[in-house]
């Protein structure tokens, strides 16, 4: 007895389908499931970038400009914190209480910075 090959084929030649069939079966596309995931990602930076706006709903152009500034913000006070090691032992000991997002420990950042403070902006 021979089995029968099933092949996948699109559930209706609409452009908006989001599925096809195998075995009878409807399954996501793989673009859904990496749609998800990058919408997980990007909640995640939302939630850990501070100053992120909360009353609105950001873009994800936004974030990523978020996250960029806020990275060389962090380098920036990292750059502060080597040519100035007395006010690094301020910042680890105000970050044991104040500075916590979600578990991590973030240092005290400069509140605006420009580009040029960033070495690699």
């Amino acid at each position: 007895m021979v089995k029968a090959i099933h092949q996948r084929k699109p559930v209706s030649s609409s452009p908006s389908s989001s599925g096809s069939v195998l075995d009878g079966k409807v399954r996501k596309h793989p673009a859904d499931h990496e749609q998800v995931e990058i919408q997980m990602y990007l909640s995640k930076l939302r939630e850990l970038v501070p100053n992120m706006p909360k009353n609105r709903k950001v873009s994800k152009v936004e974030v990523i400009n978020n996250v960029i500034d806020y990275i060389c913000d962090l380098q920036t006070a990292l750059l502060d914190q080597l040519q100035h090691p007395s006010a690094a032992s301020a910042i680890i000991n105000n970050n044991n209480n104040n500075n916590l997002v979600n578990g991590c420990a973030l240092p005290i950042v400069m509140e605006t910075s420009s580009s040029a403070d960033c070495p690699t902006c």
